[in-house]
């Protein structure tokens, strides 16, 4: 999967009408962007890529990416969300 450095594959699964790759974010500590505190993770979401064909076949990529709060009271970032390949 070009463009998606640093996730690795935890499933694939051969559907009806196309391919479905699981990917995860590894686990690991995020500054906040904003001020730089470490980030506190508060658990993973879901998000669905659309990649290029293989095989012949559509491919949908499902990214079970962190997510995390910043935990400095006056930052006011919020929630965050780790950037791979463009793909947020």
């Amino acid at each position: 999967m070009v463009g998606l450095e640093g996730l690795h594959v935890v499933e694939v699964v051969q559907a009806e009408e196309h391919l479905r790759v699981r990917v995860e974010s590894p686990p690991g500590p995020m500054g906040c962007p904003a001020c730089g505190v470490v980030a506190l993770s508060h658990g993973r979401r879901e998000v669905e890529l659309i990649d290029a064909p293989c095989f012949g076949r559509p491919v949908r990529v499902l990214w079970r990416k962190r997510t995390w709060t910043c935990p400095e009271p006056a930052c006011g970032c919020g929630s965050l969300g780790r950037r791979v390949g463009g793909a947020r």
